[in-house]
């Protein structure tokens, strides 16, 4: 499963936080998947969002809410129906079962 982390981007602890969930989601047996741009703003949506597109589920870090891009993920995501990990609230979204 390919798992899209979601999160604010724009600072060291966002790196490593990200990397740290990254690792937990390969030793699941699960494919991470993050924004690695640092861009004009919309060349970085379009880019994260088309990436987003072939991912299995959303992680959404505690941090989203910060973040305009992390929310337009989060939308694409509720929209299309894809499940959701809010690691804040500890919840699952959208699952199909």
């Amino acid at each position: 499963m390919r798992i899209w982390i979601s999160s604010k981007f724009n600072d060291k602890d966002h790196a490593e936080r990200v990397l740290e969930i990254g690792d937990k989601i390969m030793e699941s047996g699960n494919d991470p998947e993050r924004c690695t741009l640092k861009n004009d703003r919309k060349v970085m949506i379009d880019h994260c969002l088309a990436k987003l597109k072939n991912c299995d589920m959303l992680y959404l870090c505690s941090d989203y809410n910060l973040s305009a891009e992390a929310i337009l993920e989060y939308n694409y995501a509720k929209q299309v129906g894809m499940p959701v990990y809010v690691e804040s609230t500890k919840t699952w979204e959208n699952l199909p079962f």
